[in-house]
């Protein structure tokens, strides 16, 4: 129970003036006027502590899992056994930058109207309210506050309060999109150039006249041809684009590696979390945009992303595959720095997958001094760590750290290269 020391002081004073009044003007009168505000201020903390003790809550949710834009529904109510009206109910909605209110609802104040049901007699408020996902990641939606304060104001009882989801606050989780990647950077070119294990520029004609083992046909590249099929170290010789011809084409795995971090909210405004959201956003979907170009090649890809505390490596080498990941992906969220996750940003066991001469993509949306530092001791195990970050300079968080291969991902998803 909370006391408002406001309207319990202004109670007082008029308390006050009506003794003044019965003691130094008329005695019947003042005497009848305190008599009604004792009464009334009795009989108004006991309605509401009467009520607060015969309250039940319900909330229900229709979906637990959105595509961007797509919408649900959030149905409550909160209902009291008395005969009428004796107190107010205030309802708290749960408020997320990734699900958007459609009515600009966070919270209410109710005055139970009285029903009759099968049961008899009861005082109800519903709630029906409509959220649309706007971002990538995991929100809640629900009751996060109910309390039931007397009429004149005086006190405040709490029947419910969140800590933790509950049975009236329910998980949503909002899948990311996968956008077209514009990449100035030559970035996909680059992946597919190492991602072939058998290169050799050895052709048929050139065994022929040896007896050795027949190699592989090629011809000029033509626009429409796969890309998987350029043979690079034979185009570099010849200053030309050339293509095989043979029918199996071994490749090895692109690692891609989801940076699990972003920055701490402490002391931000509900803008600059707001803009943090967005960044995480960009490079989680920058990532499978960039997956998507690289299958669509014929090149497959370890994507390791951070669930909670756990990371999980997921092999996608097809579209069906990268769907189903998507899927997965909006059970993932990047957490505030803190030591337990230093090491988990680029596992070493992870990055040593991509092999010596491979390089590892890593998109982040916090690219500080000790991602930095922690990529350059991770190269040692991989052909080189390249950094993909999300574009954080108007928010005005963080200095980009010493990455030797930083490439920026503004919000128009294009690619570039790093200062």
């Amino acid at each position: 129970m909370k006391k408002n020391i406001k309207r319990i002081l202004g109670y007082l004073t008029a308390v006050a003036l009506t003794v003044a009044f019965a003691l130094l003007i008329d005695g019947k009168i003042g005497w009848f006027f305190l008599t009604v505000l004792i009464c009334a201020a009795f009989l108004s903390g006991f309605a509401a502590f009467f009520t607060s003790k015969n309250i039940s809550i319900e909330a229900d949710s229709d979906n637990t899992m959105l595509y961007k834009g797509e919408r649900l529904r959030l149905k409550a109510s909160v209902k009291c056994r008395f005969p009428f009206p004796a107190a107010l109910i205030s309802v708290r909605l749960a408020e997320s930058g990734r699900l958007v209110s459609c009515s600009g609802t966070s919270g209410a104040v109710f005055m139970p109207s009285p029903k009759m049901t099968e049961d008899g007699a009861e005082n109800s408020c519903r709630i029906d309210e409509e959220y649309a996902a706007r971002l990538w990641g995991t929100a809640a939606v629900g009751i996060t506050e109910c309390t039931v304060s007397d009429l004149l104001g005086f006190f405040t009882f709490e029947i419910y309060k969140e800590r933790g989801l509950g049975d009236y606050l329910f998980k949503v989780s909002v899948c990311p999109d996968i956008p077209e990647i514009s990449d100035e950077t030559g970035l996909v070119r680059y992946v597919c150039a190492t991602a072939y294990a058998d290169d050799s520029e050895e052709t048929k004609e050139s065994h022929s006249f040896t007896g050795g083992t027949a190699g592989y046909e090629h011809r000029d590249y033509y626009p429409g041809d796969p890309i998987k099929r350029i043979n690079w170290k034979l185009s570099a010789k010849r200053d030309k684009l050339m293509v095989r011809l043979d029918d199996e084409v071994i490749s090895s795995k692109q690692v891609v590696i989801l940076d699990c971090v972003s920055f701490s909210r402490k002391g931000m405004s509900p803008e600059q979390s707001a803009a943090v959201d967005m960044v995480c956003q960009t490079a989680a979907e920058a990532m499978l945009g960039i997956v998507l170009e690289l299958v669509k090649t014929g090149v497959g890809c370890l994507v390791s992303v951070l669930y909670g505390r756990e990371r999980r490596l997921s092999e996608i080498t097809s579209l069906e595959e990268l769907q189903r990941f998507r899927t997965e992906l909006a059970h993932a969220e990047m957490g505030e720095p803190s030591p337990d996750l230093a090491e988990m940003r680029i596992p070493e066991e992870t990055a040593a997958m991509a092999g010596k001469d491979a390089p590892v993509i890593l998109f982040t949306a916090c690219p500080d001094r000790s991602l930095a530092e922690l990529a350059a001791a991770r190269a040692s195990v991989c052909g080189g760590i390249i950094c993909c970050s999300a574009d954080i300079s108007p928010a005005g968080f963080t200095e980009y750290g010493g990455f030797s291969d930083l490439r920026i991902v503004d919000s128009e998803y294009v690619i570039r290269k790093g200062g």
